[in-house]
């Protein structure tokens, strides 16, 4: 997913989660992951597909379930 990607910013950076903003071919991708325990965090409003890091797509309800194995959100 983030082949030739640019980095934009970091979004958050607390104690258990990460998550990372990039561009890709004019669309954004951002990337959470844990660095400790799992943690669940609101998904993301509007129009998104996710991705885990097999690429395989991953359907959410209102949390999703964030642990040191990426989720990839694509807008």
């Amino acid at each position: 997913f983030l082949g030739n990607a640019v980095f934009v910013k970091n979004i958050t950076d607390t104690k258990n989660l990460i998550i990372d903003e990039y561009e890709k071919d004019g669309k954004k991708i951002e990337v959470y992951y844990s660095l400790g325990k799992k943690t669940k965090v609101s998904a993301p409003e509007g129009d998104y597909t996710a991705y885990d890091i097999y690429g395989n797509e991953i359907i959410f309800g209102k949390k999703i379930t964030v642990s040191s194995s990426p989720v990839y959100i694509v807008y």
